[in-house]
C-alpha cells in the first residue's frame, strides 16, 4: 500500500520485511515476487544497485519455478 501512495521508504521496509517472513515460510515464489517490490522501491529511492540486487535473484527463483509470465514482468 506504501508504494501505491508514494511512501517509498516506508515500501522497502515493509517489502524487506516480507520478504524475509516468505523465505522462512519457505514460499519461493512469493519471495520473488516481495523482491519486485523491493527493487521497485529502491529504484525510487534512487538505490539503483540494490533494485538490480533484487530483481535478479527475482529472476533466478521465477525462472527456477517455471513462472513464465512473473519472469518476463521481472525482465522488463
Amino acid at each position: 500500500m506504501e508504494l501505491a501512495e508514494g511512501a517509498d521508504a516506508d515500501a522497502l521496509t515493509a517489502a524487506r520485511t516480507a520478504v524475509n517472513l516468505w523465505r522462512d515460510a519457505g514460499a519461493p515464489y512469493e519471495t520473488a515476487q516481495t523482491q519486485c517490490l523491493v527493487a521497485e522501491a529502491a529504484l525510487r529511492l534512487g538505490d539503483r544497485q540494490v533494485a538490480i540486487v533484487e530483481v535478479d535473484a527475482a529472476i533466478a527463483a521465477f525462472a527456477n519455478l517455471g513462472a513464465a509470465c512473473d519472469l518476463e514482468a521481472a525482465q522488463t
